[in-house]
């Protein structure tokens, strides 16, 4: 009895020990998550921007591997154009041995990141914003008509700026779609005289750091909504910013911070790429299971309420006409993006988008090239276009990669006021097609 007993103490104490080490073991892994994901904590100070020309698809495989390896970040993904890569101090050296030994073209494109920030004012900013509350002159809240489109604005003053003009016009609501992880409300514009109008939906910004985007479609919408003729035929639903927690993270601690801000079990990593979150042969190609990658694909599809928000009114409203804007690299795309296949209806996109790209080379010399994102770039599934298209039956669908003039995720004023007039021209176009062949 005795020796029974003792040995069900030798294994109890030894269950603990084993627990003990489980629990130290996880532990572990958590602070290397940690460590991994957070180590530049927003200070980029000795991280280098590469620009890449591979020119051949054994070439792009190469750069592909890399998305997956830490310390490494697409800034413009690797395709049939140049890519743009910011690497880590420490992975620097490899990467460049790597890159003369696949005979891959690689000049510097910003030597020093965090010096680049330092000049740069977008970013400066939004850090003023935040410390300087109670001395705002810079910052006075914008008038609709008087805005030029020659800064980037914060969450909160689109939100008034849209508020106050949308209050004046009976053709035009604020509606309230969903919430984001920290709480902040979503909204879209509806214009509309008639619900039975055919219906295009326009969305910007669901990757935080691209801040040229919701610019663009808030433009867009200066010009729309007093457009009485175009809203007799067509309905509009705008979404400004898809992505708020993450393009006030990025404007106030981490410049290129990309994802949502929601948190993910047994790591400190937070967020998920929202455009590769759509149910749309999600995790399959060009997305990482890695909660702190930046493509990282989310637990399951949907899981952010940034993204069911999207799928929620796009089901709500059936569009014939998607559009989403991103920033950046001067691309008119339409899908597939998760196979090289193309959509039954691929000559009238792509003569479309052809058009489109003709008028803004007419308007303002510059180009923008046109394809199925697979030809264009590499396949990555789990996109609002794809799933918009496949699972919820829109008949156009486009992505939008605006052009920078060379200043990647930070362009000038004056190169800001014509970006969003590219974003307005191509839709202006696309709004005749869709009056043409699809109002009755």
């Amino acid at each position: 009895m005795l020796q029974s007993t003792q040995r069900l103490r030798q294994c109890a104490m030894m269950s603990r020990q084993q627990e003990k080490f489980q629990k130290t073991l996880h532990a572990t892994f958590v602070c290397l998550n940690l460590f991994v994901a957070f180590n530049h904590a927003g200070d980029y100070n000795g991280y280098m921007v590469y620009q890449l020309s591979p020119n051949t698809s054994e070439k792009i495989a190469v750069l592909k591997s890399l998305e997956s390896a830490t310390g490494y970040d697409f800034w413009q993904e690797p395709g049939r154009k140049t890519s743009h890569l910011m690497v880590a101090p420490e992975q620097q050296h490899e990467f460049e041995k790597r890159m003369a030994a696949s005979q891959i073209q690689t000049t510097i494109a910003i030597n020093n990141v965090a010096e680049h920030l330092r000049k740069d004012g977008t970013f400066r900013d939004g850090q003023k914003e935040k410390s300087n509350k109670g001395t705002r002159r810079r910052f006075l809240r914008p008038d609709w008509k008087n805005f030029l489109f020659e800064r980037y604005l914060k969450y909160n003053d689109m939100l008034r700026l849209v508020n106050g003009v949308v209050a004046k016009k009976s053709t035009a609501n604020v509606i309230t779609i969903g919430q984001t992880y920290q709480g902040r409300k979503m909204i879209a514009v509806k214009l509309s005289t008639c619900d039975n109008n055919p219906v295009i939906l326009i969305d910007g910004g669901i990757h935080g750091r691209e801040w040229a985007a919701p610019m663009s479609v808030l433009y867009i919408l200066q010009k729309l909504i007093d457009d009485d003729e175009v809203i007799k035929k067509l309905t509009f639903y705008i979404i400004p910013l898809l992505n708020p927690d993450g393009y006030e993270y990025s404007r106030r601690k981490d410049r290129y911070w990309r994802k949502t801000m929601s948190k993910t079990p047994f790591t400190k990593c937070r967020g998920v790429d929202g455009n590769r979150n759509f149910d749309s042969h999600w995790n399959e190609s060009g997305t990482e299971g890695d909660p702190c990658s930046q493509l990282y694909s989310g637990p399951e599809p949907f899981s952010e309420s940034e993204t069911r928000a999207l799928r929620d009114l796009i089901t709500s409203v059936r569009p014939v006409m998607y559009i989403t804007f991103h920033s950046y690299g001067g691309l008119i795309l339409y899908p597939w993006g998760y196979a090289p296949d193309l959509p039954d209806n691929w000559p009238e996109l792509h003569l479309l988008g052809k058009k489109a790209a003709d008028e803004v080379k007419r308007l303002f010399n510059t180009e923008y090239a046109v394809g199925a994102s697979t030809n264009l770039l590499y396949p990555a599934s789990g996109g609002s276009d794809d799933w918009s298209m496949e699972k919820a039956g829109v008949q156009l669908v486009y992505c939008i990669e605006l052009e920078d003039f060379g200043s990647k995720f930070e362009p000038s004023p004056s190169e800001l006021k014509e970006i969003v007039q590219h974003a307005n021209t191509l839709v202006q176009v696309f709004t005749k097609h869709v009056e043409e062949n699809y109002a009755s």
